[in-house]
Order: C-alpha cells, then structure tokens, then sequence
C-alpha cells in the first residue's frame, strides 16, 4: 500500500510539468474497483516451455484491479487525469519431470501502473456524459518464482525479479453526474510491453 501512494504521489507530481495550474477550472479525486484480464496467448506460453519438460500447465489470467485517480478540467470537455492502477496478480503454475527429478514451478506477476491521462468527454444530457481518453503509464511487474521438487538441486524459494517500462493507456466510459459526485463505467487497456491487460471497472469521483 505504501508503494502504490508513492506512485500516485509521482503522478500527481506530473501535472505542473505537463500544465501550468492556472489553466485549470475544476479539480476531481476518486476511486474505481473491477476485474483486469491479461490477453496473453497461453498456448504460446505453453509452447516456449513445453521443450523444457514442462507440462500440465495452468494459467490465472484475471483477477480484482482498483483504481485511484485525480483530475484537473482544461475545459467543458478536456481535462487531465494522474492515475495508479493496481492491476492484480497473475500467476503461472507447471509440473516438470526430466529423468529421475520431478518439480513444480509457481510464478507469480504483481503489475502496477502510474500514469496521465489526456480524457475528452461529449455530454449525453445534463446527468450523462461519455468520455474516452488516451495516455502515458509507467507501468511495475514483479515477478515470484517458487519451485520445489524432490532434489535441492532444483528448490527455490522466492526468487524475485522486477521489470518496468513506459506504455500507451486508452479506454472508454461512461459518467452519471450527480450535484458534486459522478459515478463512472469504464473500459481500460493497459500496455503491458507485448501484453494487454483489459480492465472494467465502475468507481466515483469528487469534483471540488
């Protein structure tokens, strides 16, 4: 928890580089909760180790996300958006057995992204809007390996492993503006380097 409030606290940090805050009307803080997917192509995965005497391999591909964000309006219909996503964890598990050694391998993926969105919104009517939005993550996958057999020659505990990155964020959504709150739907892809993670989620915001 500590770690994602210093990655919301770095994107936040953003926003006077990217604009001067003067130029912004409205400010807005919130929260959102759903379910991210990874559109990884198990097969494949199954592919690259199955040479390496692997089989049995099972894939958790999805699992809860949440979101906390803030934001700041150009205008009526642009506006700024800092985020950190927690993304989930994601995990791996495969049986191996080569000549007289049996073992089985549990990888665990812990993805986090911090990042600004540029979001531009069409009003519906008085209460609803629709808003899409394009940006710029960067984006934490921690890695966690365990593998246990019946040999110490092949038992690992907890070998850990970190990759970062820059990506692209896009998504869609729909808002229901009600006095100073608004309650969002929203359809997220998240670059993961050559992997999609999809995220749908329903939050609110507070707009000061």
């Amino acid at each position: 928890m500590k770690k994602g409030l210093f990655r919301l606290c770095m994107a936040v940090s953003l926003f006077p580089v990217v604009v001067n805050a003067q130029a912004f009307d409205n400010y807005y803080f919130g929260i959102s909760a759903g379910k991210a997917e990874l559109d990884a192509n198990a097969s494949s995965n199954h592919n690259d180790i199955k040479p390496e005497g692997f089989y049995d391999i099972t894939i958790d591909d999805s699992d809860t996300a949440f979101k906390i964000f803030g934001g700041a309006e150009i205008n009526d219909n642009i506006s700024l958006e800092a985020f950190y996503t927690n993304l989930g964890q994601y995990t791996v598990n495969a049986d191996f057995t080569k000549q007289n050694i049996t073992a089985n391998t549990d990888i665990r993926y812990d993805i986090e992204s911090v990042g600004i969105d540029l979001v531009g919104s069409f009003p519906l009517s008085e209460t609803f809007n629709i808003f899409g939005k394009i940006g710029m993550q960067y984006w934490y996958v921690d890695s966690i390996v365990d593998v246990s057999s019946n040999t110490s020659a092949y038992y690992i505990k907890h070998q850990s492993d970190l990759e970062t990155g820059f990506d692209p964020t896009y998504g869609i959504g729909i808002a229901m503006n009600i006095h100073q709150f608004s309650v969002r739907a929203e359809y997220e892809v998240y670059k993961i380097d050559e992997e999609d993670i999809n995220m749908m989620s329903v939050g609110v915001a507070y707009h000061f």
